[in-house]
C-alpha cells in the first residue's frame, strides 16, 4: 500500500547480460498487410507466484532465500518489464493479490491498461494481458477455463486470456484499420501428460476462433492479426509446437508422454495406456 514504482531504467541499463542471456534479432517481415500496420513490441514472461515457489522449494534450495522473496523479486521484474518498454505484455503465473496491489497499479503509472484471468482451483494465480492504452484500445475479452466437468483430458485448472485490441490510428491509417487478437496462456506442466496440453490449445483455439469471428461480424472493415503469447510448457518442433504452428496435427496412436517434446522418444512399442485416441474429447 503507497508503493510508487521505480522509473523506467535508462537506455543504458544493461543489467540482463548478467544473467547469461544471448539475444538474437529475427528480423521483421513485410509479408501481407502488416507492413501497413507499424510496429508494436510484445513481452511475455512467467512471474513465478509466490504459491509456485512453496510447493517446488526443492528446485531453489541452491539459492538464497532472500532471493525467493516478492518483495526482491518485483523489484528486478519491474526493471526488466519497464526496460524493454513493450506495447505489449502477457504475464503468467501472477499471483491474484500482486496483479491488483502491484502489477495493474505500477503498470497504470506507466500508460497501460490490463486484464486479469485467475485459474480455477485453489491457486491463486492467473494470466494477465496489458497494452499501452495510447496506441491500442479494447474491443473484446474472452477468458477461458480449460477445465470442463466429465472430460477427462480437461480437469486441470489452467486458464487462458483472449483480447482483442484495435490499433489507434490517424491520418491515411484509417482508412485500414487493424485489430489484433492476442492470447495468452499458462499450459499445464506436467511433462507425461502431452494429451491434456494438446486438449487445452484445442480448446484455446476454438474460442479465439470464436471471439475473432464475432469481432469480423461487428466490424467488417477491420484487418484482424493474430498473436499467442505464454508459458506452453513445450519444446520447439514437438508435435505440439507444429500443431501450433501448422494447424494440423495426427494425434491418433501418438505417445502421450512425448507429445510436448520434454521427455525423450521411447524405443520400442508403445503402452497401449500411453497411446492416444480419435476423438481426444466429445
Amino acid at each position: 500500500r503507497g508503493y510508487r514504482p521505480p522509473r523506467p531504467p535508462p537506455p543504458s541499463y544493461i543489467y540482463y547480460e548478467g544473467l547469461g542471456r544471448h539475444w538474437e534479432r529475427v528480423g521483421s517481415s513485410s509479408r501481407g498487410n502488416m507492413q501497413v500496420v507499424g510496429s508494436f513490441t510484445v513481452a511475455t514472461y512467467n512471474m513465478l507466484s509466490d504459491e509456485q515457489v512453496r510447493l517446488t522449494s526443492e528446485l531453489y534450495r541452491h539459492l538464497p532465500g532472500y532471493i525467493l522473496s516478492w518483495r526482491y523479486r518485483r523489484e528486478l521484474l519491474i526493471q526488466e518489464v519497464m526496460f524493454f518498454n513493450a506495447d505489449i505484455l502477457c504475464l503468467q503465473e501472477v499471483d491474484e493479490r500482486h496483479y491488483y496491489d502491484f502489477f495493474r497499479p505500477m503498470l497504470n503509472e506507466y500508460g497501460y491498461t490490463g486484464w486479469y484471468k485467475r485459474r480455477t482451483g485453489y491457486k491463486p494465480d492467473g494470466c494477465a494481458i496489458f497494452w499501452k492504452d495510447d496506441i491500442l484500445q479494447r474491443a473484446l475479452i474472452k477468458a477461458v477455463n480449460f477445465k470442463v466437468d466429465g472430460v477427462a483430458v480437461l480437469d486441470r485448472d489452467n486458464i487462458g486470456l483472449i483480447v482483442i485490441l484495435k490499433v489507434r490510428q490517424a491520418g491515411q491509417r484509417d482508412q485500414f484499420p487493424v485489430a489484433i487478437c492476442v492470447a495468452t496462456t499458462h499450459l499445464l506442466y506436467n511433462e507425461k501428460r502431452g494429451d491434456i496440453k494438446l486438449a487445452q490449445l484445442v480448446l484455446l483455439f476454438a474460442e479465439i476462433e470464436q471471439v475473432c469471428e464475432q469481432f469480423k461480424r461487428e466490424n467488417p472493415r477491420y484487418h484482424l492479426f493474430l498473436l499467442l503469447c505464454g508459458d506452453l510448457n513445450l519444446c520447439p518442433f514437438c508435435p505440439l509446437y507444429s500443431f501450433i504452428t501448422t494447424g494440423d496435427i495426427l494425434y491418433e496412436g501418438m505417445n502421450r508422454t512425448t507429445l510436448s517434446g520434454q521427455r525423450q522418444p521411447v524405443t520400442g512399442p508403445v503402452d497401449l495406456q500411453y497411446r492416444l485416441r480419435f476423438p481426444l474429447f466429445p
